[in-house]
């Protein structure tokens, strides 16, 4: 499902849409009922949500990218992390916001000494995992009455 999404420039309500497909689905396949919390449909089958996916897809992307310096994408990155802002709607602008909302090093730091495989999977998982058990607790502290 998502598929060529880490390069694809997509807008909130792209990831919204996906989200509400993913949990209707969930939702459907546990037979629980439309207003069962978000957090249990997900947390039942121990699946991230599609927007952490997306993200962990698209920071392993980058992370490909800075593994080989020799190559032409990697020349691109260089030059696009430099010339772009961060808030610029591009692909490499994102992997700034991302590596900033999941507490990782910047991308500089990450293209001068990239960590091995095992480390950068890792340091990925743990800092995706974490920021989504925190976003779930927001959610439920949200809906408690």
């Amino acid at each position: 499902m998502l598929y060529a999404l880490k390069v694809l420039p997509y807008s909130q309500a792209d990831l919204k849409a996906l989200e509400a497909f993913q949990l209707k689905t969930l939702k459907q396949v546990q037979h629980l009922a439309d207003r069962t919390s978000n957090v249990a449909a997900l947390s039942l089958f121990g699946i991230l949500p599609i927007r952490a996916q997306l993200h962990k897809n698209t920071l392993n992307l980058y992370y490909s990218i800075i593994q080989t310096p020799e190559t032409v994408e990697y020349k691109v990155a260089e030059r696009r992390l430099a010339m772009k802002l961060p808030t610029y709607h591009s692909f490499f602008s994102s992997i700034r916001r991302l590596l900033h909302t999941y507490y990782l090093p910047t991308a500089y730091q990450l293209s001068e000494s990239p960590p091995g495989k095992k480390v950068w999977k890792a340091k990925l998982n743990s800092a995706v995992d974490q920021h989504t058990i925190a976003t779930w607790h927001e959610e439920i502290q949200k809906n408690l009455p």
